[in-house]
């Protein structure tokens, strides 16, 4: 479940949420108690990279359609801590993603520093495979304004997007633009162990307004949660056969109020009606518990 007392996205209650913010509602920071994101700042080097000074005439708003100030150009890989540059702010910790309020990817752990994040775009279509060893537009966010850091791995012979660690709370990457209306999200996901429980969301505008499929072990779920009141959509009898190790490819689709969930390409369940206030959002991976990975993100315009 999604905790209660989320803050909302613009009340700057939390430093990282604060710039998954501006990321999402591209809008200029307005001088409240968030951290101060208009101007790109030289950032923080990760422990065994080089700093971002590069990102320090980055854009006035975190990744968003053309904005590269969440990744500086010579975005740390072999920091120790969490690197930050293109925003004035960062706090320390690993990890590829990092838990970073001012970047999507900070300083990932090993030795060496190479490439750099490219400008994370909200144009439709939107994708992200990882291959480049970036997450290019995500925040990692909690509602503890103290998000863990995410990371972008080896997996076989491709790259995947997970928490740094396993979670017993709710961690969120959160990116894509507020203006996404009417949109079709495919994430292929991996539960990493049995008692992993993974999340994907579409429409996330603010913690308390968004659609959410919730899977694990025995469920697979589609719901709809606004202004704090969250409601099942699609909740399937008897649920498909969810398996830890296995990759599944997770749908949903919103045009105005009609939502749909695949899996694997397959319906699950019938279309469905939401709350009018879940009209507009950007995307969210996450785990609220346990282990999970993510690949292969898309959102096309909904057909």
């Amino acid at each position: 479940m999604f905790p209660r007392g989320w803050p909302f996205v613009l009340g700057g209650v939390a430093c990282a949420f604060g710039c998954a913010a501006q990321q999402l509602d591209e809008m200029p920071n307005d001088g409240s108690s968030a951290p101060p994101l208009a101007s790109g700042g030289s950032g923080g080097a990760g422990g065994g990279g080089s700093p971002g000074s590069s990102g320090a005439s980055g854009s006035s708003t975190l990744p968003q359609a053309g904005g590269a100030s969440a990744g500086a150009g010579t975005s740390s890989h072999g920091g120790t801590g969490g690197g930050s540059a293109g925003t004035t702010t960062s706090a320390a910790g690993g990890g590829h993603a990092g838990s970073s309020a001012g970047a999507s990817v900070g300083g990932a752990t090993g030795s060496g520093g190479s490439g750099g994040t490219k400008p994370a775009s909200t144009a439709l279509p939107f994708s992200e495979d990882f291959e480049d060893g970036a997450a290019n537009g995500f925040i990692p966010y909690n509602d503890q304004g103290t998000p863990g850091p995410w990371v972008v791995v080896a997996d076989g012979a491709g790259k995947v997007y997970q928490p740094q660690a396993a979670v017993s709370a709710l961690e969120l990457a959160v990116g894509g633009s507020t203006t996404w209306t009417d949109v079709a999200m495919t994430v292929k996901v991996r539960l990493n162990d049995a008692d992993t429980d993974a999340r994907v969301i579409l429409r996330f505008k603010e913690p308390k307004t968004y659609l959410v499929v919730e899977m694990a072990e025995g469920k697979y779920k589609l719901r709809g949660r606004a202004a704090g009141s969250t409601t099942d959509l699609v909740s399937p009898s008897p649920k498909p056969v969810i398996t830890a190790g296995t990759w599944y490819s997770v749908g949903v689709t919103a045009k105005g109020t009609t939502v749909t969930l695949t899996l694997d390409g397959k319906p699950i369940g019938s279309p469905v009606m939401c709350n009018a206030a879940i009209s507009n959002g950007g995307i969210a991976v996450g785990v609220d518990s346990g282990s999970a990975s993510f690949d292969d993100i898309s959102v096309t315009a909904a057909p």
